[in-house]
């Protein structure tokens, strides 16, 4: 697995005390996170990634939030990542029920133009 001179600077250099400095530090700032993702080692990134080729599409940080937080049976990995959850899902819905007469408008072939709010009419007559 290791080689015996890497073993043995890997050792040398933990315990430096620069070294233990920062694993102290390190622990302290692990201790004050409020929210664990399931992604292992794996970056973020490797994860966008691996979505992005799978489902074609390009995610913001918003869509990654998701599944680097939710845990294989469906649910949130702790109450601070299921509230923001919750807030990011109400939030993309009120957004989406602003944009939709803008998507409508655009469907229904009006002549629609920014700012307009009419385009429903076409839709329903």
């Amino acid at each position: 697995m290791f080689e015996k001179e890497h073993w043995e600077f890997l050792v040398t250099h933990w315990g430096t005390p620069m070294t233990k400095v920062v694993s102290k530090k390190n622990k302290e700032r692990r201790g004050n996170q409020t929210m664990m993702h399931t992604t292992g080692t794996k970056s973020f990134a490797h994860v966008s990634a691996e979505i992005e080729e799978d489902e074609g599409i390009q995610l913001s940080r918003a869509d990654l939030f998701i599944p680097t937080h939710v845990n294989k049976d469906g649910k949130a990995t702790d109450a601070a990542a299921s509230e923001l959850i919750v807030d990011a899902c109400s939030f993309l819905m009120s957004s989406f029920m602003l944009l939709s007469p803008t998507i409508l408008g655009h469907i229904s072939g009006s002549g629609y133009r920014i700012g307009d709010c009419n385009c429903l009419g076409d839709l329903l007559s």
